[in-house]
């Protein structure tokens, strides 16, 4: 098990380098993608780990839990969007462009800052 606040800093650094890469993709840098990754797997470390020192029996607690969760792989989704090529896949259902992975990155956005806000404030009800 990692020590919280060594998880926290991967989880804080993580989410800086992914912020600033999302925002240094518009120089259409081809190794913006990489340090994108990277920052991914920094957060979606830092942040599994956090949570499982997170003890509470609420159903609240632990719904809010799962949707963090459920986020980070959304994060990490968005992540190999960044490297896939434009074009079909799929069987020519799907058109996958260069600016795709913005999407699942906007989603990890919306759940992340309603699950902070919320968890927050349930946390300091228990």
């Amino acid at each position: 098990m990692m020590k919280t606040k060594l998880a926290g800093y991967l989880e804080a650094v993580g989410l800086t380098v992914v912020v600033i890469s999302s925002f240094a993709w518009i120089l259409h840098l081809q190794w913006i993608a990489y340090v994108y990754f990277v920052g991914t797997l920094l957060f979606a470390i830092g942040r599994l780990a956090v949570q499982q020192k997170i003890k509470n029996d609420s159903i609240t607690v632990k719904r809010l839990l799962r949707q963090r969760t459920f986020a980070v792989f959304v994060l990490l989704f968005s992540a190999m969007l960044m490297f896939t090529e434009p074009g079909w896949y799929f069987g020519y259902n799907l058109y996958i462009t260069s600016f795709s992975w913005f999407v699942p990155f906007l989603v990890f956005v919306v759940i992340e800052v309603y699950t902070t806000f919320r968890l927050s404030s349930v946390l300091k009800k228990c």
